[in-house]
């Protein structure tokens, strides 16, 4: 888990988490912001004498830092983390359509996968390494997944049976992605 001594936890902003520039997927601007509430000085006993409450000044927001594609860099890497192909976020804003496109939804996050090319990402603008850049080839991938995969095997946080359905599941990823 993130934690502010490792500095994988920080202030809630694009410069300090680390989040890459990319075309189409905007960090938060403002982050949910919780303040402190006073409902009285019963409240812990769960009877409330200040109603409606004072509100006090926010809590600090603090969110997980992330590496240049985006994704978290701490706690426990998925193999999809790992060996991505894609930017995955805990966040993920409102469809224009359905009116106000900068308000987050809430507990939903998005996938935003990487380009197939460099050429691709080139004329994208974008800054993350493209598939082909990162990936010799299918099986360079695949090889990368088993890898990280086995290493959450040997530290007991993925069961042996589910080796297979982790690599059928990125083989499908894979080719989803560099789809023609």
């Amino acid at each position: 888990y993130s934690t502010i001594a490792q500095k994988t936890l920080v202030p809630a902003t694009a410069e300090t988490v680390g989040f890459p520039t990319v075309v189409g997927l905007s960090f938060p601007r403002a982050p949910r912001q919780p303040y402190r509430l006073d409902f009285g000085p019963k409240w812990e006993q769960g009877i409330i004498t200040i109603e409606p409450p004072l509100v006090g000044p926010p809590y600090p927001v603090r969110v997980p830092a992330t590496d240049s594609d985006g994704n978290e860099i701490s706690g426990i890497r998925m193999p999809e983390v790992a060996v991505p192909l894609g930017t995955f976020t805990g966040w993920r804003f409102r469809r224009p359509e359905s009116g106000a496109p900068n308000a987050l939804v809430g507990l939903e996050g998005a996938w935003v996968p990487f380009a197939r090319t460099a050429t691709d990402r080139q004329a994208a603008g974008d800054p993350r390494l493209s598939v082909q850049e990162r990936y010799e080839n299918r099986e360079a991938y695949l090889d990368q997944v088993r890898r990280a995969t086995q290493g959450l095997i040997d530290d007991r946080y993925v069961l042996p049976c589910d080796l297979n359905r982790i690599l059928e599941r990125a083989k499908a990823m894979y080719d989803w992605v560099l789809k023609a």
